[in-house]
Order: C-alpha cells, then structure tokens, then sequence
C-alpha cells in the first residue's frame, strides 16, 4: 500500500461504524488487542514519521494523553516499514503515548484505504466511530475539546 501526505481521498469507515477489531504490536512487541479496551472513548491516529504533518500532530496527541489520563485511550498506528526510525521519533520527542505498528497492514487496509496521512477516529464508548478526521487536526483548538469532552462525558 502507498500512502502519502495529502492527495486523493476515498471512502472509509464513516460515523457510526462499528471500528474494526485488530491486535497490533508495540514497540516492544507487545500485543494490543482493540476493541478488547471497549467501554472508553477512544482516539486512534494513523501516521508516518516521514509525513510532516503527522509529526506536527503527534507531540499534542501525546500531550491529550497525558492530560486525559484513563479517560481517553489514545493509540498511534504506525504505517512505517522501519521500526528503528518509529522508535527514533518516539525516543526524539518523548512521546509516552502507545505507539503500534502494522507491518502486515491487518487494521491500515481497513482503516486507510488509499487515503493520506494523518488521518484519526474518535471511537466511542459502544465502539462504534464517532468522528473521522482527515489530514493534520489540532487537537488542543477549542472546537477539537469540546468534541472530546462531549464523547467523554457521554
């Protein structure tokens, strides 16, 4: 599959699917099962460390799990090929979210088909998506919070 910044956007899951099931590896290559985790509202980013504007969105994703606690589950999919250079980015800029990668692209084919990068589901407590964001969001804007805070309080 190639997947670039920007360019053509199809169809994918949309609001009120059911967010499909995958078990992805972290960095580490532990096991992380979804939607094994239902019952919180999620944030699932799929990004690359070459897409400009997946790295300008990272460090704030990072910053919504730190500030969000247990509250929100925030989990970045990794569709690099090379785990040295996720592992770099994540070292680079002290990100303690849960970084997964999909090297055999399980949850990407299903979850990015032929669109670019970066692109985001807010999922639901019931596990179903809630909001589908396309290209670079900022996260900490006024408008972006008042969404997350209406999933979290729902």
């Amino acid at each position: 599959m190639v997947v670039a910044c920007g360019g053509e956007r199809r169809s994918g899951l949309r609001r009120g699917d059911p967010f499909p099931a995958f078990v992805l590896g972290d960095l580490e290559g532990r096991p992380h099962a979804f939607p094994d985790a239902l019952g919180r509202v999620w944030l699932i980013n799929l990004w690359a460390t070459w897409c400009e504007p997946c790295r300008r969105e990272m460090p704030a994703l990072d910053r919504l799990r730190a500030e969000y606690g247990s509250r929100l589950g925030v989990l970045a999919i990794s569709v690099d090929e090379d785990i040295n250079l996720v592992r770099e980015f994540v070292l680079r800029y002290r990100l303690g979210l849960t970084v997964l990668r999909d090297p055999n692209q399980q949850a990407t084919r299903h979850l990015l088909p032929g669109l670019a990068l970066p692109r985001s589901y807010l999922v639901a407590r019931d596990g179903r998506v809630a909001e589908v964001v396309e290209g670079y969001h900022d996260w900490e804007a006024p408008a972006a919070r008042a969404v997350l805070e209406h999933l979290l309080a729902g």
